[in-house]
């Protein structure tokens, strides 16, 4: 199933979690007269961290047969130099273990550089594929005992076209 990605600046993040953007609508917490300061836009949860970073090529057309579940953490993903998509689908019953993520149930928003997401617990999700170009874009999540749940995408692949969407 072809899936269009959407601006996540016109997206309601909130049902998948927590969407950070360059700060500008509110003042900041400092300001040093060379640059300002939001110290307290989000508080990760406690634990030890464990931090990432993954280099991802650009292609016009992506498949993607699986999506991952983290079940006892959240993952911040912070886009790196170019814009990336990210697949993103809601579960539908958290307490069913054998739960597949479903191709109509998905969606994939556009973070640009400088925009973060921190996922919720049990969000579906796959990795961060470039808009256009070739690019990096970091990941953390607390370190713990966890099965990581990737489960094929029912009905699916999903189909992302990338290559000539507008950056």
């Amino acid at each position: 199933m072809l899936i269009t990605p959407e601006e996540i600046s016109k997206f309601d993040f909130t049902p998948y979690g927590r969407y950070l953007s360059r700060p500008g609508n509110h003042p900041c917490g400092l300001d040093t007269g060379y640059s300002q300061c939001w110290p307290a836009e989000y508080t990760f949860p406690m634990g030890e961290m464990r931090f990432g970073i993954e280099q991802a090529r650009s292609r016009a057309v992506l498949s993607i047969p699986k999506m991952e579940q983290h079940r006892e953490s959240k993952e911040l993903v912070i886009c790196g130099d170019q814009p990336v998509v990210l697949p993103l689908c809601l579960p539908r019953d958290r307490n069913d273990r054998m739960e597949h993520p479903r191709v109509g149930d998905v969606r994939a928003v556009i973070l640009r550089p400088g925009d973060t997401v921190v996922l919720d617990e049990y969000i579906w999700h796959a990795g961060c594929m470039p808009l256009v170009e070739d690019t990096f874009y970091l990941f953390a999540y607390r370190v713990r005992d966890e099965e990581l749940y990737w489960r094929t995408v029912e009905h699916g692949p999903i189909e992302l076209r990338l290559g000539g969407v507008q950056a």
